[in-house]
C-alpha cells in the first residue's frame, strides 16, 4: 500500500521524580523532569495483507500482541480516526534498555502514533496525539519529541509543561555519558 515510515522513540530520563500522592485506582501522582537523550529505538511501520497488527522486535521476551503498547497505539490510532483496521507490522529495533525507567514501551507507542498520522495526511494535531497516547498509557510525549519537560499528574497523563533550554554546565565537557559493559569498550549509551 504504502512504503514503511520510520520514526525515532527517544529515550529519557528522570532528572527529578517526587511521588506526591496515591490515588484511588492504585496508580499514584508524580512531579517529575524529563529529559530526553539521544539513546533511541527504530520504530518501522510497514502495512500487510489482511487487518491484523503486530510487532517485531529483536529482543524474543517482547510481546507481539496487544499486550505491547505499540500494537494498542495503532488500533488506537485507527478507532480515533475512524479508519477500519489496517494490516500493519511494527518493527522496533530496541536499544532502550527494557524496564529500566526510560519510557522505552512509552516512546515506541508514541513514535507509532506520530508515523501513522504522517502515514494518513496528519489528521490530528499535537494535542489530540497526546490524547491517544495517554489513552493507551503512554507516559511519553505522543505529538512531539520535546527535550526536556516538567510534567504533574499521573503518569499517562501528566500535564507537561516545556522547560526552556538547561544552561551548560560549568566544566570541560558539557556532556553526560554512559557506556555500555564490557566488551564494547568506549562506545555510548546515552549523550545528553
Amino acid at each position: 500500500m504504502r512504503e514503511d515510515i520510520i520514526e525515532k522513540a527517544y529515550a529519557k530520563i528522570n532528572i527529578s521524580l517526587d511521588v506526591t500522592a496515591r490515588r484511588d485506582d492504585g496508580y499514584h501522582d508524580m512531579a517529575m523532569v524529563m529529559q530526553t537523550v539521544s539513546l533511541c529505538d527504530d520504530v518501522r511501520l510497514g502495512f500487510t495483507d489482511g487487518s491484523r497488527i503486530f510487532a517485531r522486535t529483536n529482543l524474543p521476551f517482547i510481546p507481539s500482541d496487544e499486550r505491547n503498547l505499540a500494537v494498542r497505539a495503532a488500533k488506537k490510532f485507527f478507532k480515533a480516526a475512524g479508519e477500519p483496521e489496517r494490516g500493519l507490522c511494527i518493527r522496533i529495533d530496541k536499544r532502550i534498555p527494557v524496564g529500566a525507567g526510560m519510557a522505552g514501551g512509552s516512546t515506541d507507542a508514541a513514535a507509532v502514533l506520530r508515523g501513522l498520522n504522517r502515514a494518513f495526511g496528519n489528521r490530528f494535531g499535537v494535542e489530540r496525539l497526546e490524547e491517544l497516547g495517554a489513552e493507551v498509557g503512554s507516559a511519553s510525549h505522543a505529538g512531539s519529541p520535546v527535550p526536556h519537560a516538567r510534567c504533574r499528574g499521573f503518569a499517562a497523563s501528566a500535564a507537561a509543561m516545556v522547560l526552556p533550554p538547561f544552561p551548560k554546565p560549568m566544566m570541560m565537557s558539557s556532556k553526560f555519558r554512559m557506556f555500555y559493559p564490557s566488551g564494547r569498550h568506549g562506545r555510548p549509551l546515552i549523550t545528553v
